[in-house]
């Protein structure tokens, strides 16, 4: 998929203004998308913390109507409010707003984030009821821990360390040479995995919303004009950060993986 090329019809201000609409004519309650994914809209989640800004509510695949088990994220604080009668108010910037809707466009296209199902926003009334509150909400695909997580619970052996390290660096090489994204945030915490029936690993990343302390849009035409060497500046830097969060003293741990990896990949 050729990013450039597709930006070029995402980012005029025709598409800003479908997606200001979008937020502005929003119909939907928390409780209306749970409804358009889970057989009870009762049933009990697991609860999780994504950043500072964002809950996840994991539901397994006995409690979804398609039978797969699904992750409903949706931001703490509203994006806007909307008094009767009056224009939308963004309480954060629209800028941000939208870059953030880019970024998990391309990374759910890239196959970067776990597979989105939905991707949008939902109202609450104020407690007057003369306003309502908006909030983005993002259901996709659930996986089964973040890398902190897997390793603070599981014992691995060579051969996973070295899958995991080799999809780590994959992603973070897409997310800057695909979508033209620096992110600084890459943790543990913010990369997810899971095991198939036939202990297939997969690696994913999360959080990547376009802020001040996450991942960053604004860099896309820094990163275009350079040539690949300047690329793989911000690749290294991206690398050298992961892998120290990853640190382990044995020779095949991942942080060293990861480190000695990037080498094979230029």
């Amino acid at each position: 998929m050729d990013v450039e090329q597709d930006e070029q019809v995402l980012l005029n201000q025709d598409e800003k203004v479908l997606l200001n609409n979008k937020i502005e004519n929003t119909t939907l309650t928390l409780d209306g998308y749970k409804e358009m994914f889970l057989k009870n809209i009762n049933a009990t989640p697991i609860v999780r913390s994504s950043g500072t800004y964002n809950k996840v509510l994991i539901y397994s695949d006995k409690d979804t109507i398609g039978g797969k088990k699904i992750s409903i994220r949706y931001s703490k604080e509203p994006i806007a409010y909307k008094r009767t009668n009056y224009p939308i108010e963004y309480l954060d910037k629209f800028e941000d707003i939208y870059n953030t809707y880019l970024n998990w466009y391309y990374a759910n296209e890239n196959e970067i984030c776990p597979e989105i199902y939905e991707y949008g926003y939902y109202k609450k009334p104020s407690k007057s009821g003369r306003s309502e509150f908006i909030y983005t909400i993002m259901i996709s695909e659930a996986y089964d821990a973040s890398l902190l997580d897997f390793f603070n619970n599981n014992e691995t052996n060579e051969d996973t360390n070295d899958e995991i390290s080799t999809q780590v660096i994959t992603l973070i090489i897409d997310l800057i040479t695909k979508l033209n994204i620096v992110c600084y945030d890459i943790k543990p915490g913010n990369i997810v995995i899971k095991t198939d029936s036939t202990n297939n690993i997969t690696v994913r990343m999360i959080d990547i919303d376009d802020d001040i302390y996450g991942c960053k849009r604004k860099f896309k035409n820094l990163i275009i004009k350079k040539d690949a060497n300047f690329k793989n500046i911000f690749i290294l830097i991206n690398i050298l950060i992961i892998a120290n969060q990853f640190y382990m003293p044995k020779p095949y741990s991942v942080g060293n993986n990861i480190f000695y990896k990037f080498f094979f990949f230029f």
